[in-house]
């Protein structure tokens, strides 16, 4: 079958300028949540006052690790334009899949509170509480699933990961709980207070959130690894050991098999055209004999 060099330039051309519009587009979302995450915490301190106050409650600390995270991947996302390749950051990725995860706990347990039976509905209406519960939650899902960065085939035991931040809130709430720095009457969740509730009730919840949180990370790793199964094959073969004389030779191997037949089909256009102004034959000849 006859393959049109020019069509598989355009092609080429056309990922090219895809990939670089979700690039900008993940880095105007990121700068968002950054932007966002600052003001609603800044808000926050300034309008309940205390540090302990505000950051006893997940989602503070959620906004700020997600903010972090945000700004971090800017970084990563104008370096990959400067040097005009791709960068995976194994590390970069579990804290990106853990804050979507997170994230999205806080939405779901934010529509959760307004169902009819629930007759505490949570009040969301101001400026810190409506973007740390609904703005960011919704743009950082966003930004994770339309940046895709896989770094290939995860064990089950690695999306563990996507806990990360839930980890890290857990250890240091439960820290200020146990040495007294926050008070009883000052513990944000019901299922925090070790010391009053029963341990099925508390293992009920340990249940409940890390399995909840590991039925996300799953569903996201699957949903951004099933959009580019290519660049996941890709960079799992990469990373898959280190860069050894045995790997450089498969490699040079592998170029010049590529090389041989991006000429092959030149040559096949020439020939089935027949328009020699086009593609000189001798030089593609010559060009397959060095190769």
């Amino acid at each position: 079958m006859a393959v049109d060099p020019a069509s598989l330039d355009q092609i080429s051309v056309r990922m090219r300028r895809r990939n670089l519009f979700r690039k900008l587009s993940n880095l105007m979302l990121c700068l968002v949540i950054v932007v966002f995450g600052i003001a609603s915490t800044a808000y926050k301190v300034r309008y309940e006052g205390g540090f302990l106050t505000c950051f006893r409650e997940m989602t503070v600390c959620a906004t700020v690790l997600t903010s972090v995270t945000s700004a971090a991947l800017v970084f990563q996302i104008l370096y990959e334009i400067r040097i005009g390749s791709e960068v995976t950051s194994s590390i970069l990725y579990y804290w990106r899949l853990s804050s979507a995860v997170t994230e999205m706990m806080v939405l779901l347990i934010v529509l959760i509170g307004y169902l009819p039976f629930f007759t505490d509905n949570p009040v969301i209406s101001r400026f810190d509480m409506i973007h740390m519960h609904v703005i960011i939650p919704l743009l950082t899902i966003a930004a994770f699933l339309f940046y895709d960065s896989p770094i290939g085939k995860l064990p089950k035991r690695k999306l563990l990961y996507g806990l990360l931040i839930i980890t890290v809130y857990a250890v240091f709430i439960l820290t200020l709980i146990l040495t007294y720095i926050i008070p009883e009457n000052k513990i944000p969740y019901s299922f925090l207070d070790v010391r009053n509730q029963p341990f099925w009730f508390i293992l009920l919840a340990v249940i409940v959130v890390y399995g909840g949180g590991y039925l996300l990370s799953w569903l996201f790793y699957c949903k951004d690894r099933r959009d580019t199964p290519l660049r996941a094959a890709e960079e799992a073969g990469r990373r898959s050991g280190p860069d050894t004389r045995c790997r450089r030779r498969r490699r040079a191997g592998h170029d010049r098999a590529v090389y041989l037949v991006s000429q092959l089909c030149r040559l096949s256009y020439a020939l089935h055209s027949g328009r020699d102004g086009l593609l000189h034959r001798g030089e593609l000849y010559h060009d397959l004999h060095s190769a």
